[in-house]
């Protein structure tokens, strides 16, 4: 999923280019934090002279800081090293020398069809659909979309899969499950 996902939001110029040349900055923005740790996993190889990375997620409210890893992070370009940031929110995670210094943006998107059907055809036998159903994977985090792409299973039990899990995701809350108004005292008057 990282490296479809990755492939869709760069060309195959960039992508040589971030294993060719050094001394590169690069920022990578990611649609949730969930998708930090597997960016990072891919760039170690899809950027092989990355010697500085910072992937920040915000978790971390004591290190994930803009004032935080700004020298680390000149030292590795004035080396010729390349220093790579990932996040769901570069500017407020990212060390603001990265930010400033910043040679290459990649901003990975949510998966898209196309997105979901290369991943199928990377990791999983069987047939690929031809057309995906509407939605399908929506409002998905990666752990979700990956959990419903197991390589021991075909593309269509993956679709049937990723079909389950956007109806559990966005499943209403039953109305049996709300107290009747009249009940919900915390509104005081504006229950009336």
């Amino acid at each position: 999923m990282a490296w479809a996902a990755f492939e869709a939001a760069t060309t195959l110029a960039l992508r040589r280019r971030l294993r060719h040349v050094r001394g590169l900055a690069v920022v990578i923005r990611v649609p949730t934090a969930a998708w930090v740790g597997p960016l990072h996993d891919l760039c170690e190889t899809a950027i092989p002279g990355a010697r500085e990375m910072f992937a920040r997620d915000g978790t971390d409210t004591r290190k994930h800081l803009p004032t935080i890893g700004n020298d680390d992070m000149a030292l590795a370009l004035a080396r010729g090293d390349a220093a790579v940031g990932i996040s769901p929110e570069p500017e407020r995670y990212l060390p603001s020398a990265l930010m400033a210094a910043t040679d290459v943006t990649i901003a990975v998107a949510p998966p898209t069809p196309a997105v979901l059907v290369r991943t199928m055809k990377l990791s999983l036998r069987g047939r690929l659909p031809r057309v995906l159903p509407e939605g399908l994977g929506a409002r998905l985090d990666f752990p979700e979309l990956v959990a419903a792409l197991r390589r021991t299973g075909t593309a269509a039990d993956a679709v049937r899969r990723l079909q389950r899990a956007v109806r559990a995701h966005v499943a209403p809350a039953s109305a049996a499950a709300l107290p009747p108004l009249e009940d919900a005292v915390q509104y005081g008057a504006a229950r009336e």
